[in-house]
């Protein structure tokens, strides 16, 4: 049974890259004005020099070049505007590339409420989310493993086996988990009591809200002695 879902957010995606391509393409504008401005610059003095040779040539005395305050003023624009730029690249560099290094977000989902769950035995229950993962957001289907004690708090396992991720399921006539990859076994509270797993099952995030059982899914590296969220 399904408690709970999530949407998909396309059109959230689609306005930030819009944003995204915006800003570049205003950046790149600007870019190319720094550029055209050093251009001209650059042909200015190559002008001025090529006029003070020929005044150096015609004239016996001392000369003064021509069109210094010009390309002073040429200078202090195309430098004005080039820190402009670095100063408008640095920041816009990092808000392009920052959602690809960003980790994904995770929040608290909905699993049913807590009644439902039966002390004692081990039940899977699943639900539909909404993983961001920097640019992308994807929806999948997820369970998690849930063990209520006899003072109603609740365990939550994930449902990967820690030795190399498999799923796992309950045995009801042995209590307890088995995994039919290569018979790792574990005990209600998620000990290992045989085979290759190197750690316990792991514990995820859990709380009660109003009578509804809340969980953050969470992934973890396989085969290690201890947990290491991935």
């Amino acid at each position: 049974m399904i408690f709970g879902h999530g949407g998909c957010g396309t059109s959230d995606i689609q306005d930030g890259l819009w944003i995204r391509i915006i800003t570049i393409g205003a950046s790149i504008g600007h870019l190319l004005g720094c550029v055209h401005a050093w251009r001209g610059l650059l042909g200015v003095q190559k002008d001025e020099a090529m006029t003070n040779r020929h005044g150096m040539q015609e004239e016996t005395g001392l000369s003064t070049p021509v069109g210094t305050r010009r390309g002073l003023f040429q200078w202090i624009t195309a430098a004005a505007m080039s820190f402009i730029g670095v100063g408008l690249g640095i920041p816009l560099v990092g808000y392009v590339i920052s959602p690809a290094f960003k980790r994904r977000e995770q929040s608290w989902v909905a699993l049913g409420k807590v009644n439902d769950v039966p002390v004692h035995e081990p039940t899977q229950l699943t639900y539909v989310a909404s993983l961001r993962d920097g640019y992308m957001e994807t929806t999948v289907q997820k369970a998690v493993w849930a063990v209520k004690k006899d003072n109603g708090e609740v365990t939550a396992f994930s449902p990967q086996c820690t030795h190399l991720g498999c799923g796992y399921r309950w045995s009801d006539s042995e209590r307890t988990f088995q995994c039919p990859c290569h018979a790792s076994v574990f005990d209600l509270h998620g000990a290992v009591l045989s085979g290759p797993a190197p750690r316990p099952l792991d514990h995820l995030p859990v709380k009660v809200d109003n009578g509804v059982l809340y969980v953050i899914y969470k992934e973890f590296k396989a085969g290690l002695p201890k947990a290491v969220e991935l």
